[in-house]
């Protein structure tokens, strides 16, 4: 019954996205956009990772998350202005998942409508580290609480990376 939004800024897996989306017949209830979310409208260069054998390298908008010199330019928005462009309310928004790398600040700083409207809304952010075990938490945890949002699971890995669920209720 409900509709996802599928925001994918990487040109190759946005169409494997599509693909997949056909394949299983989902047409009807996604919406996919290819765009990147950050904290303003623009274009970001999205790094294109070396194939490297051993360990996965993820294409990101943080300079030192995913080193190289190879990337693609791609369109950046706000997810409040993404959300409002393709008709979507506020009110209809009652979960977000955030997986980008690094640049999870830049996604929430984008959503302050959505953040300090919803009054009903749960949040799954996966907090990559920026660089040397180093990552936002904090300043993720501290735009958070503004908003009210109450932690209600938080998984530490060993690298320092964190899967986070917040809500507001």
């Amino acid at each position: 019954k409900g509709k996802v939004i599928a925001i994918e800024a990487d040109p190759n897996n946005f169409d494997m996205l599509n693909k997949n989306i056909k394949l299983n017949e989902l047409s009807e209830h996604v919406i996919t956009l290819n765009f990147a979310a950050t904290s303003n409208k623009s274009k970001v260069k999205l790094s294109i990772p070396e194939k490297k054998s051993g360990h996965t390298i993820y294409s990101s908008i943080i300079p030192n998350r995913a080193p190289t010199e190879k990337f693609n330019e791609v369109n950046a928005n706000t997810l409040d202005n993404l959300l409002h462009e393709n008709g979507i309310s506020i009110e209809e928004v009652n979960w977000i998942k955030i997986d980008v790398e690094g640049a999870e600040l830049e996604v929430l700083k984008g959503a302050t409508n959505v953040l300090s409207k919803n009054k009903d809304i749960s949040l799954l952010i996966e907090i990559h580290n920026i660089e040397n075990g180093k990552n936002l938490y904090r300043p993720i945890m501290d735009l958070l609480d503004n908003y009210n949002f109450k932690k209600e699971f938080e998984k530490i890995h060993s690298t320092g990376e964190r899967h986070l669920i917040v809500s507001k209720q």
